[in-house]
Order: C-alpha cells, then structure tokens, then sequence
C-alpha cells in the first residue's frame, strides 16, 4: 500500500428520513498519508449519496489530497449533513491528477 488514512469519524441520524433513508449529519477529523517516493500523491476520497432536496444524488469528493511529496502527511476537518452511505478510501493519485488504487479505510 501506497497511502494511509486515519482519523476520526462520527455521525448521527438528523433530518428524518428523505426519499426512503435516513439522513445523517457528522464531521471528519482525518488525515491522509504518502507512503511512497513514486512521485505521486495521495487522497482520502469519498462516496456518498447527498439529499438536494428532491432526490438522493451519487456524490463523491477528495477532501484531502497529499501532494508535497513522499512521506507527507496533511490533515483536514469537516461536518456534513443530508448524506447516506459514506464510504472512504485511501487512494493514490495517478499522473492524469485523478484517484487511483484505491482502498477502503476505516476511521474509528
């Protein structure tokens, strides 16, 4: 494995059910980890679906990118409401600047 994330993860059900779901609210407190003198970087990405409002929408982002080198670590935090289904994945990023070889990560 190239990248490592770690962190915090916390969420609670907020806001009833919207469209047949549960809808939950959180924060992250993580961090995201190059492992690897390749040249590349490192993301936490995520996938999600988020409530707009009148249907449940497939999302995904890349909070925190590790892009100053091998051995960098960067950390980030945030909250979030209205989403279901979060996933999270460490993974590399490739030379066309987009996620690859990922993998899932559990933050506790």
């Amino acid at each position: 494995m190239t990248t490592k994330a770690g962190g915090t993860y916390t969420y609670y059900a907020n806001g009833g059910v919207k469209g047949g779901y549960q809808a939950f609210a959180g924060g992250f407190d993580a961090w995201e980890r190059d492992l690897c003198p390749d040249g590349y970087g490192a993301a936490l990405h995520l996938t999600y679906y988020k409530w707009n409002g009148s249907s449940w929408v497939y999302s995904t982002a890349n909070p925190i990118k590790v892009t100053t080198g091998a051995y960098d670590t960067v950390d980030h935090s945030w909250t979030f409401k209205d989403v279901r289904d979060v996933k999270i994945y460490s993974c590399r990023i490739n030379g066309a600047g987009a996620v690859s070889s990922c993998t899932q990560a559990t933050l506790f």
